[in-house]
This record gives structure tokens, sequence and C-alpha cells, in this order.
């Protein structure tokens, strides 16, 4: 299986993420490479999607998602480590069947 890792944001301008005891953009990399890592021990083809700096948010997310289509990945992957208070627990997952929604 192909499949695009996205390390969630920049390490430098305007799509830096959260920042509360660790940077997200430090702490997706850190991860990240662990599964990209056993992603590529398992057999999968891993077509890292990250970009570490940029000028805005549209051009760090048309990097990405220009990575992912041009390379026809079959699961795209964006990992995220949101900060949200103390109370906070647990984990979010969003899907996308493939068919469009109509308007």
């Amino acid at each position: 299986m192909k499949i695009g890792i996205d390390c969630g944001h920049t390490l430098s301008g305007a799509d830096y993420g959260a920042v509360e005891v660790k940077a997200e953009s430090v702490l997706t990399r850190e991860v990240g490479s662990r599964v990209i890592n056993k992603l590529k021990a398992l057999g999968h083809s891993v077509i890292n999607c990250t970009i570490d700096t940029c000028n805005s948010l549209e051009e760090s997310l048309a990097y990405r998602v220009n990575q992912a289509n041009n390379n026809n990945v079959d699961l795209f992957i964006s990992m995220h480590f949101n900060a949200y208070n103390g109370q906070a627990h647990g984990t979010e997952a969003f899907t996308w069947s493939g068919i469009p929604r109509s308007h």
C-alpha cells in the first residue's frame, strides 16, 4: 500500500501549530518518523508529505495535498497533537469515503 504521511504543521513560518509543553510541529516529526519507519518495515511505500517552512497556511496545505495527489497515495495520514485543556483526553480521526457530497 502507498501511504502519504503528513507530520502536521511547519517548523517555521505561517503554519507553526500549537505550543504547550512541546511544539506540536516538533512532536509530529518525532512520532511521524517512527510511524514512517514502522510502515516501511512492514513493506509499505511511504510518501512524506511534510513541509518544514512556508509563507502562508495556503502554501502549507497545498504542498501536502499536492504531494499526496501527485503520488496517488492509497491512504493519507495527517498527524496533529491538539492543545486544548488539561481536562481533554482522547483521539480524533476524520475519514473520507472518496465520494464527493452534493451541495
